[in-house]
């Protein structure tokens, strides 16, 4: 089970003026995705208090995972992006570098059975022309490396079509 940490950003719920409902609201979000909250802040809209608190989440308290709700705005009060940027090593911002697509070769698998076991049948995977197009765009949009998985079978009773794909 992954953890996480939840930091509220907001100046009226630290001094007590509003509760803070998007923190807890977010706790259970992540708890009902699996994750176990491990801790929970409120910190002011003040730069140097979010890094800290962001650092602390990560380095100290060892969250997996550390979630920011607030300060994201666009007055000059909301800087959290600013402070994620700041004590952030490394942005990934878009497309990862590596990414994988479904190809779904469709037709007919010689070995199918009543259960779906037919490229053809299934809704989802891209055509070969669909899958060229999409490392075009992605390679366009900062891809560097594809993976395809494949639709060959789906939902078999037996493990008897492994050797021949192979």
């Amino acid at each position: 089970m992954y953890t996480a940490a939840i930091l509220t950003v907001s100046d009226r719920s630290f001094r007590g003026e509003r509760p803070d409902e998007a923190g807890p609201l977010a706790a259970s979000l992540l708890e009902g995705a699996g994750y176990r909250v491990i801790e929970t802040a409120l910190v002011p809209d003040e730069q140097p208090d979010i890094e800290a608190a962001l650092i602390r989440l990560a380095d100290e308290v060892r969250a997996a995972l550390v979630v920011t709700t607030g300060g994201t705005g666009f007055s000059p009060r909301d800087v959290t992006p600013e402070a994620t940027a700041a004590v952030c090593p490394r942005m990934v911002p878009g497309i990862p570098e590596t990414i994988c697509c479904r190809f779904n070769p469709g037709g007919v698998f010689q070995i199918s059975n009543d259960i779906m076991d037919n490229p053809g049948d299934a809704k989802y995977g891209m055509t070969t022309e669909q899958i060229f197009d999409a490392f075009k765009i992605l390679k366009e949009k900062g891809a560097k490396y594809f993976g395809i998985h494949a639709f060959l079978a789906s939902n078999t009773v037996t493990n008897e079509y492994y050797p021949m794909l192979a």
